[in-house]
């Protein structure tokens, strides 16, 4: 009789940090620091980029999201059989998501460091699975992709033309219940109210949300690609036919039964109830495509199954394998390097305060409480007629809070204001008065010093016109806590990051601390400086004149450099 010696068992803590690897691989020293190098590069700008996903109510999903996908990407490793990889695909997808890094590093872009984490996310995959385990992964890493912003703030575009059907589709059904009213931009304007279609009406939130939720639910029904799409298009049909029926709603409950559901908690139920709805009408879609198109099973199905059935033969226990040892010893090498050397990098800036470093989130001083007074009576010809001081709810698109000054000289009427705050750097401003109706044209961006000020920063000004014949000039800058005005992003062309790319010494500098200290962080909170001004008729270049020349003296007043920063060269 002979005795079999048991193997000699890992510990209990061991064994219960291997249960979450598959019985194929371990972690050993080597790549558990390479692991912890890849972390320690991409944590700073993903943590900005969380925080200013945390701040888009569209995005709200994103760690829900995150948490699905790499759960569905870790049952994909469930499978033990394993091939080698192409050393070339797997080179490629590791140089991609270094250089995006390095780029994103000088640029400290945030979305493309996600960009770049997508990447080096599907380099670990396909490097410790092969490609068996990267061909079922790969579903989990397109639904990733969701929490990752729409680049150029096409999003912001997508909130804007969401806005625009919701509102006038929404018109015509009110039309058809017999409700008097008028459009104006995403404006309903009733006899006895008027109901602006925010961005939560506009179905942005929902259809991001709607998304994540049907792709989810396809990936775990095995749901084939054909039906899949067919499901993700029914799913903006009824995101649409949602968005629309709330905002009815909206209108005939507070009309015809006085029901507060057009603001406060009752608003955000009711979005509730219609985003259930919408999962309703998602899923139900997909059980009646399954109806008209029944799923057959895959012929490799059977074979796979009756060669399982005709294997009598006991299967070995895998060896575990190191996970350094699915990359060359020249690869290990080369990526520790390389990524620690970026990681390095953002820390050293940090330490300094340079561009890495986090901005200050302190609130806004000048929108904490009335300050009617901060502008004199009269400023440089014009006469200041009237204060107000407007709070509105939390999260508002014009901001929460605004101080608004009535100006006068002569015929013309100006409005200058401080609004905020928002949340994360420049406020586009085109959005709010297209939703107002307006139409923006000859949009132009300009330096402070251009404009004859020592100081950094960008502002924008551009002409709006409504119909019937009404016109209007705005002049607009951004500033922080600390009055150092904000980079203006040009969203149609990359033309200001290629010029920061171009400028490598300059983003060299200012990485470790060397950058223009009147320019503020991209991500703090921001407060905006406004001048607008309507008229009957087309502004002259004299009048054009004195609002910008009202615009700076306005800003002199509100925002002005501190003596640790610098002065205003007028």
């Amino acid at each position: 009789m002979t005795t079999e010696t048991p193997h000699a068992l890992p510990s209990r803590g061991v064994r219960s940090f291997y249960s979450f690897l598959p019985n194929w691989l371990s972690i050993d020293r080597f790549g558990l620091g390479l692991l912890l190098v890849l972390a320690a590069a991409y944590i700073p700008l993903s943590l900005r980029l969380a925080r200013w996903l945390w701040y888009r109510d569209h995005y709200s999903f994103f760690p829900l999201g995150i948490a699905a996908g790499l759960a569905l990407i870790v049952a994909a490793f469930s499978d033990p059989s394993y091939k080698p990889t192409s050393k070339w695909l797997r080179r490629s997808l590791i140089a991609i998501a270094f250089l995006s890094l390095l780029v994103a590093t000088l640029l400290v872009s945030p979305w493309l460091a996600g960009v770049s984490s997508m990447f080096l996310l599907a380099a670990l995959i396909y490097s410790l699975g092969g490609g068996q385990v990267a061909k079922k992964a790969l579903p989990a890493w397109l639904l990733l992709w969701l929490v990752i912003p729409i680049p150029l703030s096409y999003d912001r575009e997508l909130i804007v033309f969401l806005q625009g059907i919701a509102t006038h589709l929404s018109s015509g059904i009110l039309d058809l219940f017999g409700y008097r009213h008028m459009v104006d931009g995403v404006v309903l304007r009733l006899p006895s109210q008027s109901y602006q279609v925010e961005e939560a009406c506009s179905g942005v939130q929902s259809l991001f949300s709607a998304l994540f939720c049907t792709g989810l639910y396809l990936i775990l029904n095995k749901a084939g690609v054909v039906r899949s799409l067919l499901v993700l298009v029914a799913a903006f049909f009824w995101v649409l036919v949602a968005n629309i029926s709330r905002i009815v709603a909206v209108v005939v409950l507070k009309e015809e039964f006085a029901l507060p559901v057009d603001v406060g908690v009752y608003h955000q139920m009711l979005g509730v109830i219609f985003f259930a709805l919408t999962l309703l009408a998602i899923f139900s879609t997909e059980r009646f495509l399954c109806f008209l198109w029944p799923a057959s099973i895959p012929p490799y199905w059977h074979k796979e199954h009756e060669a399982k059935a005709g294997d009598t033969k006991p299967k070995r226990k895998r060896k575990r394998r190191p996970i350094s040892s699915f990359l060359g010893a020249r690869e290990r090498r080369v990526v520790l390097g390389l990524f620690g050397t970026l990681a390095l990098v953002q820390y050293t800036s940090i330490a300094l305060g340079g561009s890495m470093a986090s901005a200050s989130r302190a609130d806004i001083e000048l929108l904490a409480q009335p300050c009617g007074d901060l502008v004199p009576p009269t400023l440089g010809g014009w006469r200041n007629v009237e204060y107000q001081h407007v709070v509105r709810e939390s999260g508002n698109v014009n901001g929460e809070v605004s101080q608004l000054w009535i100006m006068s000289k002569g015929a013309l009427r100006a409005q200058a204001s401080i609004d905020g705050p928002y949340t994360n750097g420049w406020h586009y401003l085109t959005d709010c008065y297209r939703g107002q109706g307006w139409e923006d044209t000859n949009i132009k961006f300009s330096t402070y010093r251009d404009a004859g000020f020592d100081r950094g920063g960008d502002f924008m000004a551009f002409d709006v016109a409504k119909e019937p014949e009404q016109y209007g000039l705005v002049t607009t800058g951004l500033f922080d806590n600390e009055f150092r005005g904000f980079l203006a992003p040009e969203v149609k062309k990359m033309q200001r990051h290629a010029g920061r790319l171009n400028d490598l010494l300059r983003l060299v500098k200012s990485l470790f601390g060397g950058g223009d200290a009147t320019v503020a962080k991209s991500d703090s909170l921001s407060f905006q400086i406004q001048v607008f001004c309507q008229s009957p008729e087309p502004l002259t270049d004299v009048e054009r004149g004195d609002l910008a020349d009202l615009f700076h003296r306005f800003r002199q007043h509100v925002a002005p450099l501190g003596d640790s920063v610098g002065t205003d060269s007028q």
